[in-house]
């Protein structure tokens, strides 16, 4: 069996197109209000909001878990509101933001075959899919252990592995790294950005500043069920009084190069490497 590998894209081409959407959970609140918004094949886009902003509600609309109020959700050429869920899961992997809340199987192995099985492929079709899902996410080796036996980063990892073996273009991850120490956090998210070379579209929410410096590209930030800025990663996170006004906690990176910006730091800097390289070059001259 040939592994898919979704081509790279040498021109910007929507992969989701959301237009003038809005969700109600009841005649009083509306989670999500007239948004729009364009995803491209192949981003890496972060979401980023207090509570209650409507990440995960709008998230929700990309594999049909909720269908449009209003307004329309076309994924990968298919409006949402015409397409199963079962169809969509095809196009969009999702990943809860607690790992044990989608496990279901007494090995990793099984875990990974269990959303195969449920699509009617056949045991002897998996291994290959198995096989690479494994080695993508550094689970290779572990395919006997039951899933409570891995530490709370593998678990992460394996509920992105059985994902990936659906070999769906767009994977949306909620919160990946919740729960996680720092070195955890940091190993989740360069196992996390390199699907991007294996031309899958990542869309992560997350409240981690830092982390959405080091590895996003593009932000989306959300209040009150509308979209209130999307740029850049670089051109949202050094926006220190948006974010602040918006009750987001700007980079560590951002708020040390603002207080030393009268010692020649330039303003802006989001990435702990951008500010390693930069402090690195000062001292040499």
């Amino acid at each position: 069996m040939t592994l898919v590998k979704h081509p790279a894209v040498s021109e910007r081409q929507s992969i989701i197109e959301i237009t003038s959407l809005s969700h109600h959970y009841d005649t009083s609140r509306e989670a999500v209000k007239n948004v729009s918004v364009t995803i491209y094949s192949g981003e890496i886009v972060g979401i980023i909001g207090k509570n209650g902003a409507g990440k995960t509600t709008l998230v929700k609309h990309l594999n049909g878990l909720l269908k449009p109020t209003s307004g329309q959700v076309i994924v990968d050429g298919l409006d949402t509101r015409e397409t199963s869920i079962e169809q969509l899961s095809r196009k969009v992997g999702y990943v809860f933001q607690n790992p044990d809340h989608q496990i279901f199987s007494s090995s990793v192995y099984e875990e990974i075959a269990f959303g195969l099985l449920n699509l009617g492929m056949e045991k002897t079709s998996m291994d290959d899919r198995i096989q690479h899902a494994l080695n993508l996410t550094g689970l290779a080796g572990k395919e006997n252990i039951h899933p409570f036996n891995l530490s709370k980063g593998e678990r992460q990892k394996l509920a992105i592995a059985s994902v990936l073996a659906i070999q769906p273009r767009i994977i949306v991850i909620d919160e990946p790294t919740t729960g996680l120490d720092w070195e955890g956090s940091v190993a989740i998210m360069e196992e996390i950005v390199k699907l991007k070379e294996h031309g899958h579209t990542l869309i992560m929410i997350t409240h981690n500043t830092r982390l959405a410096a080091d590895y996003i590209e593009r932000i989306i930030v959300m209040k009150q069920g509308t979209i209130v800025r999307d740029g850049s990663a670089h051109s949202v996170l050094s926006d220190i009084n948006f974010l602040l006004e918006h009750s987001l906690l700007p980079p560590q990176m951002v708020l040390l190069g603002d207080q030393l910006q009268e010692y020649g730091i330039p303003p802006g800097m989001i990435k702990v490497k951008e500010m390693v390289e930069f402090v690195r070059n000062y001292f040499r001259g």
